[in-house]
């Protein structure tokens, strides 16, 4: 009896150790699994840190370029009105003058485009970045006729749209690209496109933001498309003087649950509600009637918070 009842105090003994183990080890794994995630979210941080301190000064730099344009500018109008104190002559030929002055527009349009992207590095966190496409290899997209990958550049000829060749959908997002157009044309952004392709066989299921250029004539519409079998339908549209033409231009499209907001070159251009789509994926589309290619610098899609 003393036996057994040693055996009895043993094999709870035993048992109570296992438990206790289990419970040691989860707890072991649980301490692991919070100390990694508070690294990874203290990494974050500091990685976004360290990106905001690059943006503040590249920043800088951008203002103290400006401001050396300004005064160049600033010389030269001086050198226009007033005479050489050593002779009646300007000190610069008008020819000089004036290319002189088409360097200084061109490189301020460069700055400006640059201030540009530095703005919505700085108002959307690097970290939240879902998909991103600069376009340095020719991979990601159906490069049918039309459409081309060349000197870290997409290529959309008059006629043709640009579509990755992957099946990722998005929902609530915020959609950005640098884009190059020329005088005169039209192109469109197609967001919430269907995959895999709408009712009936018919493809072209999206929301479409169309950019609309004609020399000093710009139109914005927004447009719901239900197939290739049935006419679009505008949602709204706008007309206002943003697009740089024969420059590049920036684009940003905020789509959170019914609403959706246009921005161009960060200047708002349209604001409007639909319900047809709650996801998809994207297109570009440049109108047959455009004159010229364009030009897609970058694409980035950021998830919203």
């Amino acid at each position: 009896m003393k036996n057994e009842s040693s055996s009895s105090g043993c094999s709870k003994f035993l048992s109570s150790a296992v438990v206790m183990g289990i419970i040691a080890i989860f707890g072991l794994i649980w301490a692991i699994y919070t100390f990694y995630e508070n690294n990874q979210d203290t990494q974050r941080e500091l990685d976004n840190q360290a990106t905001q301190i690059a943006l503040a000064a590249e920043q800088n730099q951008l203002q103290s370029q400006q401001l050396t344009l300004a005064a160049q500018q600033s010389s030269i109008e001086r050198q226009i009105l007033t005479p050489s104190s050593d002779n009646d002559d300007f000190p610069l030929t008008a020819t000089a003058i004036e290319s002189t002055r088409q360097a200084i527009a061109t490189h301020v349009a460069e700055l400006e485009s640059t201030a540009i992207a530095l703005a919505t590095k700085q108002s959307i966190p690097r970290t939240d970045v879902i998909y991103e496409d600069t376009f340095d290899n020719p991979s990601g997209w159906y490069l049918k006729e039309g459409v081309s990958i060349e000197s870290g550049n997409l290529l959309i000829y008059p006629g043709h749209d640009a579509v990755p060749d992957f099946s990722n959908t998005y929902n609530d997002f915020i959609f950005e690209s640098r884009f190059y157009i020329s005088e005169f044309g039209s192109i469109a952004f197609y967001v919430r496109n269907q995959v895999p392709t709408c009712q009936n066989g018919a493809w072209n299921c999206s929301i479409q933001i169309v950019l609309d250029f004609q020399n000093s004539s710009q139109t914005f519409v927004a447009r719901r498309s239900l197939g290739n079998t049935t006419s679009p339908i505008d949602i709204t549209r706008n007309s206002v003087q943003t697009l740089r033409l024969n420059d590049w231009n920036e684009i940003l499209v905020t789509v959170k649950g019914n609403d959706y907001e246009v921005q161009i070159n960060r200047f708002p251009v349209l604001k409007f509600s639909d319900n047809e789509y709650t996801s998809g994926s994207f297109i570009i589309d440049n109108d047959p009637n455009s004159i010229s290619e364009i030009k897609v610098d970058y694409i980035r899609i950021y998830k919203i918070q």
